[in-house]
């Protein structure tokens, strides 16, 4: 589970998007309500992927669950 906090309501409707180290598409959603949203990435492989979300970008790791 991948949780983002400190979302005000500005974010609400945003898509949140997350590729893998090749550029493709991973895994959309749009942000509801609430000060975390919580995003299941238990179907992604483990590696490296960025997450978007309005222009801010971050990069996580996934480990083998």
């Amino acid at each position: 589970m991948l949780v983002a906090k400190n979302l005000d309501a500005s974010y609400e409707g945003k898509m949140i998007r997350i590729y893998n180290t090749a550029g493709i598409l991973m895994l959309q959603n749009i942000v509801s309500t609430g000060p975390e949203y919580h995003i299941d990435i238990s179907n992604l492989p483990a590696g490296v992927y960025t997450f978007t979300l309005e222009g801010k970008t971050v990069k996580f790791l996934k480990k083998r669950s």
